[in-house]
């Protein structure tokens, strides 16, 4: 995990307590997509890594 993963962790956990503290629906969906994004994110960088380790394999 890198610099900006830890960070949009942060970022994701900083928006679901906003939400849990208000309840409101807009924080709820601004939490959700926050979620998504780090999904994507460590998604991503798993497949880069598995790509390198591949590659130096060969």
């Amino acid at each position: 995990m890198n610099r900006a993963a830890m960070a949009k962790q942060k970022k994701k956990y900083n928006a679901w307590r906003h939400y849990t503290q208000t309840g409101d629906y807009i924080d709820y969906v601004g939490a959700t997509q926050e979620k998504n994004k780090l999904t994507k994110m460590t998604r991503n960088l798993c497949r880069d890594f598995e790509k390198d380790i591949v590659k130096n394999i060969g």
